[in-house]
């Protein structure tokens, strides 16, 4: 058996202004559209989708999403998403002022059995949407 090589990435510089920073959440807990529209698999993942926030989390509470992944027991995070991607937490932290805003999407794919190789392939994807979106820094939640 071959091992995988990690790379050892340095690290991105702090934020230098968190009240002015945009924030992004990021998941491989595989929260999906109801409907699976972007055909992300259940376990060794291939594709990624982009979700919007205001759809996940509705003003009337019915969201219209559910989870793909297998990796995990999701019946907590299907009961409240929050436990997944933490958004109330981070729109409490942007109306004090805290944070500067919040990116309107999100990304999510499974991390369950991925190959490395497509996994790094996916986050490169992701880094160019999020950087053409202006995004200061990145919530990235696991499972």
């Amino acid at each position: 058996v071959v091992k995988p090589v990690f790379l050892k990435i340095k690290p991105a510089p702090p934020v230098k202004d968190m009240k002015r920073a945009k924030i992004a959440f990021v998941t491989d807990g595989g929260i999906i559209a109801t409907g699976n529209p972007d055909r992300l698999e259940s376990r060794a993942c291939r594709v990624w989708g982009e979700y919007e926030l205001d759809k996940l989390f509705p003003a009337n509470g019915k969201t219209d999403y559910s989870v793909i992944h297998m990796g995990y027991e999701n019946s907590q995070v299907l009961n409240n998403y929050n436990r997944m991607i933490p958004v109330d937490p981070a729109r409490e932290y942007e109306g004090k002022g805290l944070i500067g805003k919040l990116n309107p999407t999100f990304y999510s794919t499974t991390g369950n059995c991925s190959i490395v190789k497509r996994s790094r392939e996916m986050g490169d994807e992701i880094a160019v949407k999020l950087k053409n979106e202006g995004v200061d820094a990145v919530i990235l939640t696991s499972t």
